[in-house]
């Protein structure tokens, strides 16, 4: 018998090759799921939630801005101050009008209220960042005499 005709096969056990298909399955799997989210997202992209708070009630709604991709005004119960809070905690940056705060904790302890009438009390702005598409909003916060004790001018503003 000659064995230099005989090519040498490279035999592999059974089990090392189907535990070779598993891990390839595996990753294959790991990949399509890193790929897959961005693409639906480019396909389908989600609307953009800037935070609103919970007591927030629509006034305004304004069609086609100049300067946003939307603009909103919301009236709500909770003084301002506390608004501004919420904003902060959401993640945004609040840049507060000098005292304005101060002056509404000494006004509330005292049990008067300014005849000033609208007042500014803060301007947060926060960003969301996505995968595909990221948006950033701007709250413009003031107190006021009217039917609501504060004004949320939200401005929103999306980039792809």
């Amino acid at each position: 018998m000659s064995t230099s005709n005989q090519k040498s096969r490279l035999n592999i056990p059974p089990w090392v090759a189907l535990a070779g298909m598993i891990l390839a399955f595996i990753i294959a799997i790991i990949i399509m799921v890193n790929i897959l989210q961005p693409l639906v997202n480019l396909i389908f992209p989600s609307d953009p939630e800037p935070p609103i708070p919970p007591d927030a009630v629509i006034l305004e709604e304004i069609e086609n801005p100049a300067t946003s991709s939307g603009e909103w005004l919301y009236g709500v119960q909770t003084p301002a101050c506390e608004i501004a809070r919420f904003y902060a905690e959401a993640g945004s940056i609040c840049r507060y009008t000098p005292l304005a705060c101060a002056e509404a904790a000494r006004e509330a302890e005292e049990g008067v209220t300014s005849p000033q009438g609208v007042k500014s009390i803060a301007v947060c702005t926060g960003t969301k960042s996505g995968v595909v598409n990221s948006y950033s909003w701007e709250a413009l916060i003031s107190s006021s005499q009217g039917e609501y004790e504060t004004s949320i001018r939200l401005f929103l503003y999306t980039e792809r």
